[in-house]
């Protein structure tokens, strides 16, 4: 009995957490990427990432602009890709973030 309850307070905790910090999505759109910023993460020197030690590594973060309901909104993209994979003028699928019109997960 007692680690049915837990589940279920634990399924519930999990649930109301990701629904405040995770990526809700309110619908799917087309996008067209304007331009790709790159960002520099420092290697903390992980014996994970020995090939990295010492180096800066690169991210891509993609900017798409969309129309959404009438209003037009240019978005960061969710994620940032190791590689660039996405380029300006790139006609993409997205999903519309419901709590923040200002980011976007890129489908392809």
């Amino acid at each position: 009995m007692e680690n049915i309850i837990f589940a279920a307070i634990l399924i519930l905790f999990l649930s109301y957490a990701f629904n405040k910090y995770g990526f809700t999505e309110e619908g799917r759109t087309y996008g067209v990427c304007k331009e790709v910023k790159v960002e520099f993460t420092r290697d903390n020197g992980s014996p994970f990432n020995e090939q990295l030690r010492g180096m800066d590594s690169r991210m891509y973060r993609p900017y798409i602009e969309y129309s959404w309901k009438g209003r037009q909104y240019l978005a960061k993209a969710y994620r940032a890709y190791q590689r660039a994979k996405i380029f300006p003028g790139d006609r993409v699928k997205i999903r519309v973030n419901k709590k923040d019109k200002e980011v976007v997960d890129i489908l392809s």
